[in-house]
């Protein structure tokens, strides 16, 4: 038989043994950590399953993928553009890396426009680049470039400085040039852009403010004023998701037409639509993805898509494939596929990603 020596500590003089209790399970808290989260990779509710994941995609966080007709791109914070193509193996989905381009500066959005690529950095530059090689720099923002579209073959950048600004290609000089600035009477920084009818949203830090086309004037502000993480067009309608986890619908013309509470899985850091459903994909703070029926707008299910910090972005993409962005532990960025059993064969449906700076994994959803 061994017998196991035990020594009981003594409080020292003027310290209570109730105290040493406590701080003895406070330690035992640190070394034990956080209890790891179970990640779901198949959700038979929604159709959806992962294929795959690749680990240390970059060598930092991932923070912005567009899907291209034949490849996908992904710009992360180790400062890098990399070109993944898209392969199947036995029914499963893989990338191959193809490309990898330096930025020398973190990309937060990426847009794919034509034969262009655009690349909004952390400087307040766009870089943009062509198929044939052709390179541009469109110089104009102050602070971080935070959200891209096109519209009628302008592209509109949105940034950290409060700013929107509408950029076309001079056909004599092949140059881009800013043709309009639009600051007055948007508050905060600018997440997100998007366009209904004939105006075009403006998500921010302060709530989302309507831009009439035809004058490029700021003429509503809607309320709630509080933190937009995503904009997402549906049939007539801007549905508008905040960094809290609440939601509301307006119509074209900005009139609130819903608005519900926080979802289950809490604040949401991006939002997009998937044409399969079709339904609205919220990935929260925690690394869940929750999924909502369109239109009754009824959450559906809500899973683990990644382990720790975050589901970051989520893209909707051809034959009903979702990428989306989960945040985790240190490390590089992470990337897996993941798809829908009954998708339709259709082509990209919506992109709005909001990134946060402090997560540093990301995964691909397919």
């Amino acid at each position: 038989m061994v017998r196991l020596a035990c020594r009981v500590s003594r409080a020292p003089r003027g310290q209570s043994r109730n105290k040493i209790s406590q701080t003895r399970r406070r330690n035992a808290g640190r070394a034990a950590g956080a209890l790891p989260v179970e990640v779901e990779t198949q959700i038979r509710e929604d159709g959806m399953f992962r294929h795959s994941e690749i680990k240390s995609a970059h060598k930092d966080a991932v923070m912005s993928v567009v899907m291209a007709a034949d490849c996908i791109y992904t710009a992360s914070r180790d400062k890098t553009l990399k070109r993944w193509k898209v392969c199947t193996t036995a029914g499963a989905f893989e990338l191959k890396p193809e490309l990898e381009v330096p930025l020398g500066e973190v990309c937060w959005c990426l847009i794919s426009a034509g034969d262009w690529l655009f690349c909004g950095l952390g400087d307040g530059n766009i870089k943009g680049f062509m198929k044939n090689g052709q390179e541009a720099v469109l110089r104009g923002h102050a602070k971080r470039v935070s959200s891209l579209i096109t519209h009628q073959h302008v592209l509109l950048s949105g940034a950290s400085d409060g700013s929107v600004r509408c950029w076309q290609l001079n056909a004599h000089t092949s140059t881009f040039e800013c043709t309009h600035s639009i600051s007055e009477g948007i508050s905060g920084s600018v997440t997100s852009l998007a366009v209904l009818g004939e105006g075009l949203w403006v998500g921010g830090t302060s709530g989302v403010a309507l831009v009439e086309l035809a004058s490029l004037r700021v003429v509503k502000q809607l309320e709630p004023r509080k933190y937009v993480s995503g904009l997402l067009q549906f049939e007539g309608h801007m549905i508008v998701v905040y960094a809290d986890g609440s939601i509301c619908i307006f119509d074209a013309l900005g009139e609130q037409k819903h608005k519900q509470p926080a979802l289950p899985a809490g604040p949401v850091l991006c939002i997009a639509g998937l044409e399969s459903g079709p339904r609205v994909l919220c990935g929260h703070a925690k690394g869940q993805v929750s999924s909502i029926t369109l239109p009754n707008f009824v959450l559906k299910k809500h899973w683990q898509a990644r382990p720790a910090l975050g589901a970051l972005g989520l893209w909707a993409g051809g034959g009903g494939r979702l990428a989306g962005g989960g945040g985790g532990g240190g490390g590089g960025g992470g990337m897996g596929p993941w798809s829908g059993y009954g998708a339709s064969q259709a082509s990209v449906l919506w992109m709005v990603a909001k990134l946060f700076a402090q997560v540093w994994r990301l995964i691909f959803v397919f």
